[in-house]
């Protein structure tokens, strides 16, 4: 199938703007888990109930730029992957998620919000 030059152009434009938004939208939750995961890590019980799952307490911090296009998107894209990765595996321990709405609201409804909007994106995209 012939695909002319002005319509990979123009795909291309439209995949950079798509990414583009959704980078952004990946810094606000990065910013937001890394305050939740604050907030998390200095309640002991907490701590055991992440140890007791296997859920390591990581140390957030923002990937370099990548060296090929001076651009941040697809580093920022690859850390919204691991986010969402990690509020799923919290949402699916029942005591840890029971805790955190105890003792954790606000940062039991980010993980929630950074789960939600990843699943909002994978489905609004066309399948191939």
């Amino acid at each position: 199938m012939y695909v002319s030059r002005a319509t990979r152009v123009a795909t291309s434009e439209r995949d950079q703007q798509e990414l583009s938004a959704e980078v952004i939208q990946a810094d606000g939750h990065f910013v937001g888990i890394a305050v939740a995961w604050e907030q998390m890590r200095m309640d002991s019980h907490v701590l055991a109930l992440l140890q007791l799952h296997g859920i390591p307490p990581l140390a957030f911090a923002r990937s370099a730029r990548s060296a090929s296009n001076r651009s941040r998107d697809g580093v920022t894209a690859l850390e919204l992957v691991v986010l969402d990765a990690l509020a799923n595996r919290i949402l699916s321990k029942a005591d840890l998620v029971g805790w955190l709405a105890r003792h954790h609201a606000g940062a039991l409804a980010t993980i929630q919000t950074v789960s939600d909007a990843t699943a909002a994106v994978t489905s609004a995209r066309p399948r191939p």
